[in-house]
């Protein structure tokens, strides 16, 4: 099973399971339940965790998932095999900067702070989200800019009755995974409309798989056309996706 870690810190005790893009047990989540914010911060403000500047602006919530954040990836990292795990760092463009040899994910959304991580030998690049799911107000908001009118006809046709209202948020958070894995390998920013579900399918349990194509080209070997498959659950009104791709 991929190794789920706590810590010592109070906020680690509520340790939550979180989905891997596989069954193999070459992946290390650590995922837990962010908390009170000001305990956060005072509990790891101590941390040697490189800050960017615009972090002393930030509200106290945004200081607490980021320390949270790096403390996941820390703990990630230890449990996959990272001998000495620096503090992950960001890169100029935001993204987590990853140790030499290793590879990993961030999420610090639906009140979570998770961090995946992986030897580069086994994976390339993932990607993991966590969403609340959308709220009808919401969804009326944002539906046309996450998917085309085609692609949630034929997802609600297979997927709406066990599924109900986490499918939009499926679909927006599984678009929010395959960014993640996909940008470091491309380098390029792109948007929902770049990609499609063109399958799901759901278990009583509410976890499940999803197949997602490239309907525009990202470069290089991701050219329009290209499918991947990944994973979702959905527990409560928490939705999480996570995608791989094998080195």
């Amino acid at each position: 099973m991929p190794i789920t870690v706590a810590g010592p810190h109070r906020y680690e005790a509520r340790v939550l399971p979180f989905v891997t893009p596989d069954d193999a047990h070459d992946v290390s989540v650590a995922a837990f339940e962010l908390g009170s914010m000001n305990d956060i911060v005072a509990e790891l403000s101590s941390e040697a965790v490189p800050r960017p500047a615009w972090l002393a602006r930030a509200a106290p919530r945004r200081v607490a998932e980021f320390l949270a954040g790096r403390r996941a990836c820390a703990l990630a990292l230890e449990a996959c095999g990272c001998a000495c795990p620096a503090p992950v760092a960001r890169n100029a463009d935001g993204s987590p900067a990853w140790p030499a040899g290793f590879v990993g994910s961030l999420t610090h959304g639906a009140g979570l702070a998770t961090a995946l991580a992986a030897p580069r030998s086994r994976y390339e690049s993932l990607g993991i989200d966590a969403e609340y799911v959308l709220s009808a107000a919401a969804e009326a908001e944002v539906r046309s800019t996450i998917a085309s009118p085609e692609e949630l006809r034929r997802l609600e046709s297979v997927a709406k009755r066990p599924l109900g209202r986490a499918l939009l948020t499926i679909v927006f958070s599984a678009k929010e995974s395959v960014f993640k894995c996909l940008y470091p390998l491309v380098g390029n920013l792109f948007g929902f409309e770049h990609a499609e579900i063109i399958e799901l399918s759901a278990a009583a349990d509410g976890t499940g798989d999803f197949r997602i194509r490239l309907v525009r080209p990202l470069g290089g070997r991701f050219a329009a056309g290209w499918e991947h498959r990944g994973r979702f659950s959905v527990t409560g009104a928490r939705v999480q996706t996570a995608i791989g791709i094998r080195a």
